[in-house]
This record gives C-alpha cells, structure tokens and sequence, in this order.
C-alpha cells in the first residue's frame, strides 16, 4: 500500500528538498553549544552516517556565530540556526552560512520578524516558522489546537504578505493528541511543508513510544514533509527511531527485522541476534525483510515470507535462509556473524 501524501509546496534546505514529491527527510540537534565547534561536527558526522539529512544548533548568544559559522562550512549536512527571542543572532545566522534558520515568532516581535523574514530573502534561504504550546499566548477558548494552529497560520500570512513563500512550518507540543489536531487543522489551512515532531516527547524508551504515536497518524493521512523524533538520550536513537517510523509506513526503503517475542518454545537467544543484525544494517537502503525465529512452529512460514531468515535448529544450530531456502546450518553462538556475510553476499541478487 502506498500513502497518498498532502500537497504541499517545495523548499531547499542547502540540498535536502522538502515538501513537494520529495521524500520525507531526516532531522536531528545537536547537544552542544554553538561554541564547541569540534564535539559539534563530530555529532553531525556520526549523526550524517546512520541517516540524518539536516542538523539543527542551538546559538542563544551572538558571540557563538564564530564557531558556528565554521559548523556550517565543515558539516557534511545543511545546518540549521535555532534562534529565540534576539533577532539579531538569526539575520548574522543567516549571513554566516546558515541553511535555514528556525525561529518562534512568539518571542520574537513581529517588526523583528520582519527583519529575518528580509535576511532570508537576501542570502536565498528559508525559514522554519516553529510554533510550541509552551510558547503561545493563550485565550479565552483554551482550545490549544486551534490556538497553534491558528498562530501558525498568522505567521505564514506575515510572509506571504511581504512575498515570501520560502518557509516551513512546525506545530509541536508534548500532548500527543493536541500535536495531531493543531497539525491536523493546520494542513487543511496552508500549503507550507509541515515538520513534525513531539516536543520534550520523554526518555528513549518513553519518548520513542510517544513520538512514534504521534507521528505515525499523520503521515498515514499524508500530512507531514521532515520529522524530528526528540528524545533525553542518544542523538543516534533519534535518527533510528525516525527511519523505522518511516519504513515501517513505506515512506523510506530500508530493512525490516522481524523477530518472535519468544516463549517456552524457545530454543534460541533471538533477541540478542537480532539486535546484533539491526546494528550492522542500518546504512541498507533496499526494503529487505529479515525474520529471527525462535522454534519452528512460525519459523518456517515466516522464512518463506522473508528475503532472509534465521530459524533456531534444537538448542544449539541454527538455520540461515534465503528466500524461503535453507542455506545452511551453523552454531548459534556464531549465526549472527555467519548470516551478516551471507546477507552482504546475496543483497546483489534481490
């Protein structure tokens, strides 16, 4: 099945295109302040190899635009200003290489934005228009949904008025489902590509839950261009997170693992395999199935099903297959390493 996307204008991001026909990119923030510029472009080159399209910094002082000046002309990937409330550091982001800049107009006046909205236009890149809940004034409906989305569409009109059609919009808030209605209303308002993400989503276990849940129902209904999953803990977990949803959605081409939650059947450590499997193909572009079966009452079935499989064989072998064919019985201690180069072997043939 393939999901029917919203349409929606198209933006370059330094050579990432949002919006439009392209594909839904990738997008992480680095831990660092502006000023580290050597743990910065580390993180945006670890980040850039499991498949992070576009990098965002923090630089909540002006005399970081130095370093960060330089993070633009060394990372791999376009770069992003995130900039509240001093104008001034967003139109010196914008002059120092900055690929886009992402500004809350909520703290920022909007004859200031206006001056943004000029520094833009003249170094020829967008704007993210970023709308939070914890960063919009209320009114006396408490309807935050309308509220944010309401906010973002009056932010867009400002651009639009002064002809400026090179932005992007976000709508995040911690509440999953006041995240999906603002966003919801919001795309039904405004042809802007749309970013999504759930702020201050949780740890890795609970904000992954939590961003998954939030995510996922709107690119079903073809609503959103670029993705951040933000969680407490591993930048690196935010990328993975982010392509599973993807792939999972059949909006990014990528390997998929499947494995047995295991039970009293069990004759083999399939978590620990598969794990093992995961973390040495997430580079793999092609939509490969992959299944780790603990006994043979599915495993079976589920390799006939899968590109690959590896099916428990009593308590110490196990069977490796491809395309439903049993290749060959090895050890479980070694299966891993085993199927890994037959894997890297036979992706030419699919």
């Amino acid at each position: 099945m393939k999901i029917l996307r919203r349409k929606s204008r198209q933006i370059s991001v330094g050579a990432v295109k949002i919006g439009g026909n392209s594909l839904i990119s990738i997008q992480s923030m680095t831990q660092f302040p502006a000023e580290n510029f050597q743990k910065n472009i580390q993180q945006i080159k670890k980040l850039t190899k499991i498949g992070c399209q576009i990098i965002r910094i923090a630089i909540p002082d002006i005399s970081q635009i130095g370093s960060f000046a330089k993070i633009c002309q060394k990372s791999p990937i376009p770069v992003v200003a995130d900039v509240h409330f001093d104008y001034k550091i967003a139109v010196v982001a914008a002059e120092s290489g900055a690929a886009k800049i992402r500004v809350n107009p909520g703290n920022i006046s909007e004859k200031n934005f206006l001056k943004i909205i000029s520094a833009a236009k003249k170094n020829k890149i967008p704007i993210r228009i970023g709308v939070n809940a914890g960063s919009v004034k209320l009114n006396e409906s408490k309807n935050m949904p309308k509220i944010l989305a309401e906010a973002a569409k009056n932010f867009s009109n400002i651009c639009e008025k002064n002809n400026f059609l090179n932005f992007c919009v976000s709508i995040k808030s911690s509440d999953v489902l006041e995240n999906y209605c603002a966003n919801k209303i919001f795309s039904e308002m405004s042809d802007a590509p749309i970013h999504l993400g759930i702020t201050e989503s949780g740890t890795e276990f609970s904000g992954a839950i939590a961003s998954a849940t939030g995510i996922s129902p709107l690119l079903l209904e073809g609503i959103g261009d670029t993705i951040r999953i933000s969680i407490s803990g591993k930048r690196e977990n935010e990328i993975l997170v982010a392509k599973k949803i993807l792939e999972n959605l059949n909006l990014k081409s990528g390997p998929r693992v499947i494995a047995c939650p295991t039970c009293g059947r069990t004759q083999m450590p399939v978590g620990k395999i598969a794990k093992k499997i995961e973390e040495n193909i997430i580079n793999v572009s092609l939509p490969v199935k992959i299944a780790v079966m603990g006994c043979a009452v599915n495993g079976p079935g589920e390799a006939r099903n899968s590109d690959f499989a590896i099916i428990a064989a009593g308590k110490k072998m196990a069977g490796i297959f491809f395309r439903g064919e049993n290749i060959i019985n090895v050890e479980q201690k070694i299966v891993a390493d085993k199927f890994l180069k037959i894997f890297n072997e036979k992706l030419n043939l699919l």
